[in-house]
């Protein structure tokens, strides 16, 4: 084997031998590290000239024929002097040599926990600047995709340009010249020449780019070619459309363009961004174990590509390295996930016939087929013997929540206790007083823990559920505080549960003993199937796809602030025909207490203008539990006959007579929020409307409610939405990176699901722990990414 050979070998098995802590590695082939480095440096003996360098190889060959037997630091050691000596004696290994010492000489660092203020040029100020960005860490920096590249593949000289096509020309500085326009416009203009001709570039209203331009200087420069009075120019160029040659710099073929933030530029931004490349990109540690097979380029290469590609091909297959093993990493957590579930001790509850036979007997309706396959779906799960894990989807109206009563109800007969966590008080009272009308009929005790609840009161529910004597609870983040204890906890139902971090819903579920709680996760949130095998792919799925009959599709118009008057000329109509409305206020993002004050004033407007006539009641998150419960109840009944609200009502609340949901500034709203108000008036028979008052301004808010108007299919809608906004906003994951995702895009790169979830679960088959050198630091990188990751590693 030549040496060139052996050194490659070499390369990568000390890599090996770093990642396994320099503990005398066996290699795949059964040959090991040291045998394979004394038989390098056979080949280099050969090679030397001098005494002394023949003396300093066999003194190493001795050394590394005791290896197993040093202790570790000097086994470090002698790996430094073999790096050092492959480097020297091996022009041609020189940056084989270079990857391997990128793991040996540096202790591997995880650059998710070095902050951007250690990458050259990055200060304070630009330190807070990168983290507005979301670029918190050198491995965010790394991994900040760039929107476009600027072309500067072929240069041409000037005199090949024709007017009206994209070029990159190089030349030198003839002239710079400043001059204000007769509309009072600033005007930069740049002569260039090269040995066939000049072109004029030119600046609008950058003045203080002048002082970056001197005569002589050499520039390299892209845009549109155009010619004015007989002389080529290059017009309307910005920052990013040149770069100053500097005496034996590479010149780029790709330059990447990053979307810049405010206190940073393009340039500055890439500046930084090279810098960190050029720091620690050799430093990146592989996180996927089948790279190698899978013929990707090692992963500091893949960086590098999607940074410093030779083209716009170079990039893709970088950054399609890069997403798959993103994607990967989220399959290997979600099969960990799964292997925990089917590991776990659960009840295996039984289940009578006449149980279900009573309680759809007491139904004041017949249920769906779509709610009976699903139903039937869940009773199968509860009794077996591995705890349930089951993700329930549902349109607004299609009757979650009898689904989730029939689980109650044969938990409760089964002895155990039920626990409902849902996103807000609102719907937390609307639940109670539902579950209670139902339990009663039947014995069943329900209990409410909230954190508006008084002291005294919450103590109760908390001593009656340690007790037994609740067999249903139900609440908001207040079930999972240290003190709540149950009796005999056998079955969570997370409503709404998008709205709830994994921290969140593996604390209530962990509230079991001996055994896991059956889990039934529910969303009116129609979740496309993209996210449904990336954020939920850990969970069975079952899907309730049709509403209850006589359910008529809502009509839904989208009026200007104009018109505004006719909408609640609409309203009085309905309201005169015995029905009740909402008016829902303008969403405001800074705080609770604002929103509050814009229903405020919107509700004293209404009562004193449009609808003086009618009676008109106020809800918001503000108001104390006792305020909210007379308000819905006195709407409920009929006393109350408009509700103006904030988005409290968003989800759960019912009240069949309500057929109107008007709401104002609609396009301050997304597609999902939208749909689940317009949810609120399909609760009947009756003929439900929808008004959307929007003058809307942008592009994504006229298809937002363009779409509102169209569809009235939650699915549909979602799809929409996932465009439209992403994946990281519709699950409520808005911070940079969704979900361990900052290169993969779930809409482009759906594709690699699949093979991404087969690589997981052979991973997952041949190492359950993740315990081997090849997943040490995917290990790591778990842990960090995401909020359960230790849990599971520690229970696997």
């Amino acid at each position: 084997m030549s040496v060139t050979d052996l050194a490659s070998k070499l390369s990568l098995a000390l890599k090996r031998e770093v990642e396994n802590k320099f503990d005398a590695t066996q290699l795949e082939d059964g040959e090991w590290f040291h045998y394979m480095v004394v038989e390098y440096l056979g080949e280099i003996r050969k090679t030397v000239k001098t005494p002394l360098e023949l003396v300093q190889i066999d003194e190493l060959v001795n050394d590394f024929n005791r290896y197993p037997l040093l202790p570790l630091a000097d086994r470090k050691k002698l790996c430094q002097q073999l790096l050092n000596l492959m480097k020297k004696y091996a022009q041609v290994t020189k940056e084989l040599a270079s990857d391997a010492e990128s793991e040996a000489v540096y202790d591997p660092k995880e650059l998710w926990d070095v902050p951007v203020a250690k990458v050259k040029g990055v200060g304070s100020k630009m330190q807070s600047s990168l983290e507005k960005l979301g670029l918190k860490s050198v491995w965010d920096l790394l991994h900040y995709v760039p929107m476009r590249f600027v072309d500067r593949s072929k240069i041409l000289k000037i005199r090949q340009l024709t007017p009206g096509v994209d070029a990159t020309v190089m030349g030198t500085v003839y002239e710079v010249k400043l001059q204000k326009t007769f509309k009072g416009y600033r005007l930069l203009t740049v002569t260039l020449q090269d040995e066939t001709g000049r072109l004029d570039l030119v600046f609008f209203n950058q003045e203080f780019l002048a002082k970056k331009f001197h005569k002589g200087q050499r520039l390299i420069v892209t845009g549109k070619v155009e010619s004015n009075h007989n002389r080529l120019q290059l017009s309307n160029l910005k920052s990013d459309s040149f770069e100053i040659l500097e005496t034996g710099k590479d010149i780029l073929p790709m330059v990447p363009v990053y979307r810049a933030g405010s206190g940073t530029t393009g340039n500055m931004l890439r500046k930084v961004i090279f810098n960190a490349v050029d720091e620690y990109v050799r430093n990146v540690p592989e996180i996927y174990p089948y790279a190698e097979n899978k013929g990707f380029r090692p992963y500091g290469s893949a960086i590098q590509g999607l940074h410093r590609p030779e083209n716009q091909s170079q990039f893709e297959e970088c950054r399609r390295e890069i997403a798959y093993r993103e994607i990967f990493v989220l399959q290997v957590l979600l099969s960990l996930r799964r292997k925990v579930a089917t590991q776990s001790r659960g009840f295996a509850f039984h289940v009578e016939p006449d149980w279900i036979e009573e309680l759809q007997k007491n139904l004041a309706f017949q249920l769906t087929n779509a709610q009976r396959r699903v139903i039937a779906e869940i009773l199968a799960d509860m009794q077996g013997e591995k705890p349930m894990n089951r993700l329930l989807q549902g349109d607004v109206g299609s009757g979650k929540t009898v689904v989730a009563m029939f689980a109650m109800f044969v938990a409760a007969k089964n002895g155990k206790q039920s626990a409902v966590m849902v996103p807000t008080e609102v719907l937390a009272f609307q639940h109670y007083m539902v579950f209670s009308e139902w339990a009663d009929r039947f014995g069943l005790r329900v209990g409410l823990l909230v954190g508006s609840l008084p002291a005294s009161e919450k103590e109760k529910v908390k001593r009656y559920l340690q007790s037994g004597q609740l067999d249903i609870v139900i609440g908001t983040h207040a079930l999972i505080q240290e003190d709540t204890v149950f009796k005999d906890l056998g079955l969570v139902v997370i409503d709404e549960q998008h709205r709830f971090g994994v921290q969140q819903r593996a604390a209530l579920i962990n509230m079991g003993k001996e055994t896991q709680p059956d889990v039934l996760v529910m969303s009116a949130t129609p979740i496309p199937r993209t996210l449904v095998l990336t954020y939920y792919g850990d969970l069975e799925v079952s899907v309730i796809d049709e509403l209850p009959p006589n359910r008529k599709p809502v009509k839904t118009f989208w009026v200007s602030e104009k018109k505004r008057s006719a909408v609640y000329e609409a309203v009085i109509r309905e309201l005169n025909e015995g029905r009740q409305a909402y008016v829902v206020a303008p969403l405001i993002e800074e705080s609770e207490s604002i929103e509050a004050a814009a229903a405020t004033k919107l509700y004293e407007e209404l009562s004193s203008g449009f609808l003086k006539d009618y009676k008109v009641g106020l809800l918001h998150g503000r108001m104390n539990k006792d305020e909210k419960k007379n308000v819905m109840d006195a709407f409920r009944k009929g006393d109350i006959q408009v509700l103006v609200s904030t988005t409290v009502i968003e989800v759960g609340v019912d009240v069949p007579n309500a057929t109107v949901m008007v709401i104002e500034g609609a396009d301050r709203f997304g597609l999902s929020q939208l749909h689940q108000l317009r949810g609120r008036v399909v609760r009947s028979s009756f003929q439900p409307y929808c008004y959307l008052i929007a003058d809307a301004k942008t592009e994504d808010g006229v298809e937002r409610l363009e779409a509102m108007v169209k569809y009235t299919d939650g699915f549909t809608l979602a799809e929409k939405d996932l465009h439209l906004r992403g994946p990281g906003e519709l699950l409520g994951e808005q911070q940079h990176g969704f979900f361990g995702m900052r290169v993969a895009n779930l809409l482009k790169d759906m594709k690699m699901l699949e093979p991404a979830r087969a690589d997981a679960k052979r991973l997952i088959a041949e190492d359950p722990n993740l315990e081997g050198a090849r997943c040490s630091f995917l290990k790591k990188y778990l842990k960090k990414e995401f909020e359960d990751a230790s849990h599971l590693l520690d229970v696997a």
